[in-house]
């Protein structure tokens, strides 16, 4: 269906159906674009023997791979936030959210399914921790299961024959002291004791974390490995004649929620840290503290007082222009009390007084 897929969106018209046919063109072994429509790097039973064959990652396995891969980001994600827990505590969960007639009211309909579902989990289950991703298919009325939601008259919005759009999410949640089983039904009921939006006999299904080794170290059913089930966004083929035109609503459905990562879920994740990660900083003395203040404070001191020091140096005497008013009369014309400097020096040659110099 990949390969099939592919052709599909090769021939789309859509510009960004074709700028992703022009991605899937140049994916390459050695530069993957790690889309899940790609018949290289998608999940299917096809590239998941490749992968194996040619000792590559498959699905569920904890070993390292390229950065760049969707599903390596999932392991790194789930092994920092949930891989120090109690996995006695720990379930994957699968929950049915909504229906929506075409892909348009799919991608809308996400945001309110989120915020309804943040708003349950702080009612009901504070503690918790989850993660989660969304996925849409589509599938026919008649083939959808009757009791998938809590109000059991959905079907009748729709004809048998009508393909709708299911929105699910798949993940973990975490909460101290409480069991799987505890959690399902938990889910049943509102705070208050009523009948929840999630009370539908099949709408949320939370199991106990199950280990599945495979021969290459991997883990199938771990924690790491469902957080890889969880982002797997495949497409699920209708045998009828619109299949193209869904495979094109899908692909473009699937792009936009990838491209700000509105497909992915979490309430909860700073709580319950892994204590041994945190590396706490060394207890210092007053001392210390003052001493590398005063390495940081004294160069801007030093700088401060020798730009005051430079600036108000003392400059050398430069002659000032004289402002000379209209009515203003020279020095020697100005009137005196000591009378002309040739009569004064006569009356004091003419008294006893002492000269320390000799007279001229």
């Amino acid at each position: 269906m990949l390969k099939t897929g592919r052709g599909v969106l090769s021939r789309s018209q859509h510009p960004e159906l074709m700028r992703i046919a022009a991605r899937l063109k140049q994916c390459s072994p050695r530069r993957r674009c790690h889309l899940p429509y790609c018949p290289k790097c998608g999940i299917s039973k096809a590239s998941k023997k490749r992968l194996e064959k040619s000792g590559k990652i498959p699905l569920g396995t904890s070993r390292p791979v390229s950065l760049h891969n969707p599903r390596s980001k999932a392991r790194g994600v789930i092994r920092a936030l949930f891989g120090h827990l109690p996995e006695d505590n720990i379930g994957c969960i699968t929950i049915h959210l909504g229906a929506a007639r075409n892909p348009l009211d799919a991608e809308s309909s996400i945001n309110l399914y989120r915020s309804q579902f943040n708003g349950f989990l702080k009612s009901k289950l504070p503690d918790s921790k989850v993660w989660m991703a969304f996925e849409v298919k589509s599938i026919r009325v008649k083939n959808a299961g009757q009791d998938i939601y809590s109000d059991s008259r959905w079907k009748q919005e729709f004809e048998p024959d009508d393909i709708v759009w299911l929105v699910h999410a798949h993940g973990l949640i975490y909460s101290p002291s409480i069991t799987p089983k505890d959690m399902k039904a938990a889910f049943k009921t509102r705070k208050d004791g009523k009948r929840s939006r999630y009370a539908g006999s099949r709408q949320v299904d939370i199991r106990p974390v199950k280990h599945a080794p495979t021969e290459n170290g991997g883990d199938n059913w771990g924690m790491e490995g469902f957080a890889e089930y969880a982002i797997k966004m495949h497409f699920e083929p209708i045998k009828y004649a619109e299949n193209c035109r869904l495979y094109e609503d899908w692909a473009l459905l699937i792009s936009r929620l990838r491209r700000k990562n509105k497909h992915l879920f979490r309430f909860g994740t700073n709580k319950y840290p892994n204590i041994s990660l945190a590396v706490s900083p060394p207890v210092e003395s007053i001392i210390d503290v003052l001493s590398k203040l005063s390495v940081l404070i004294c160069p801007i001191i030093n700088s401060i007082l020798l730009t005051h020091w430079f600036g108000f140096e003392k400059q050398p005497d430069i002659p000032r222009p004289v402002r000379v008013s209209e009515k203003s009369q020279p020095l020697l014309d100005q009137p005196s009390n000591r009378g002309p400097p040739s009569v004064m020096l006569a009356s004091m040659a003419n008294s006893n007084v002492i000269f320390p110099y000799p007279q001229i």
